[in-house]
């Protein structure tokens, strides 16, 4: 197979991974390739005496996520359990992960939510569930209190005032972990009960 640019590994069957991998690290070293359950593999090759080379794939890489050298076999042997070792438990993480997913949120009516965001400044939105519709949830914006201004700047703690909302009710879906997006990189998690602090300049 001639690949003239990195293909994006996904598109790849993993017959043309392990060609593609094959060819990255050459003829020289491309003779012991051991796949792993995840995707993974690693290549040993003695390369002369008291020199032992891994080159080591993590999941779908087509590029090497390292390339070292040892002087003992004992030495390379233990690098090998190590990356072994490391796969295992990103692959079990992975697991983890999905199942969390798969988990339904606990939001219910009358939880406070806060968002924390900005660049070079710091903003604080807080919003109360007012519904639950299965996995998703209505909330409505919270007026906060003001923050005390410093010098140069507006900041100081702000806090929801209860009752007295801004805007319309939005309908948000919310994962596993009580949180839900209110727009591209604002996020609303569960707001701990303390003041947050904020930041303006002008």
């Amino acid at each position: 197979m001639n690949f003239r640019r990195t293909p994006n590994p996904a598109s790849l069957t993993a017959a043309e991974r392990a060609e593609y991998r094959d060819a990255v690290v050459g003829n020289r070293y491309n003779g012991n390739r051991t796949d792993l359950p995840d995707g993974s593999c690693y290549y040993a090759t003695e390369d002369g005496p008291g020199r032992y080379v891994l080159h080591a794939f993590g999941g779908k890489a087509l590029r090497p996520s390292f390339i070292e050298s040892y002087r003992t076999r004992e030495r390379l042997d233990e690098r090998i359990e190590a990356f072994k070792q490391s796969r295992e438990r990103k692959a079990d993480e992975a697991r983890q992960a999905k199942v969390a997913c798969r988990q339904p949120h606990t939001l219910k009516v009358g939880d406070v939510l806060n968002t924390c965001w900005g660049y070079e400044q710091t903003n604080c939105e807080f919003y109360e569930v007012v519904g639950v519709r299965g996995s998703h949830v209505l909330i409505h914006r919270l007026a906060s209190t003001s923050a005390a201004g410093d010098a140069g700047a507006m900041s100081g703690k702000v806090t929801p005032l209860r009752g007295e909302y801004v805007g319309e009710i939005l309908r948000r879906r919310a994962n596993s972990r009580n949180a839900v997006s209110i727009e591209s990189r604002i996020v609303a998690s569960p707001w701990d009960g303390r003041p947050v602090c904020v930041s303006s300049w002008h």
